[in-house]
């Protein structure tokens, strides 16, 4: 073995130990944020409700829908099932649309209790139910 042949082979020993350094911290990173202080799942913040009539920016496209109960049956939708067809068509169904991202929408109606807000949409009557984890307030 010659001498440049045995520094190619302790180059390639340092980077496999870093490429198994740096793929373990990641995972323990992402195990380590699962859980919180007790050891218990961490729940995310919970996303501040605006008031009615404030301007809130849409931080990703979301289904909105006119009626409540229909954000919640097309969530659930997304939720149980691994092909989104079936919440697509349940939104196209019930007049639901989306809300794009980085766009800005007035509160109409508030609903605390479902955690979801009715965005009025510049230029419609209608007002479309959505989560509140699908806007930001500004300011809060």
């Amino acid at each position: 073995m010659s001498f440049g042949q045995l520094i190619l082979a302790c180059v390639r020993v340092i980077v496999l130990f870093a490429i198994i350094g740096v793929i373990g911290y990641v995972i323990y990173d992402n195990v380590r944020a699962d859980k919180g202080g007790d050891g218990k799942p961490a729940k995310p913040p919970t996303p501040s409700m605006p008031n009615i009539g404030d301007t809130v920016t849409m931080n990703a496209n979301v289904v909105g829908c006119p009626s409540p109960d229909d954000v919640d049956k097309v969530r659930e939708l997304l939720r149980t099932n691994s092909d989104r067809q079936p919440a697509a068509s349940y939104a196209v169904e019930h007049r639901c649309m989306v809300l794009a991202k980085s766009k800005s929408f007035k509160v109409d109606t508030l609903s605390a209790q479902r955690r979801t807000a009715c965005l009025r949409v510049p230029g419609q009557s209608q007002c479309y139910w959505t989560p509140a984890e699908a806007f930001d307030v500004p300011g809060r």
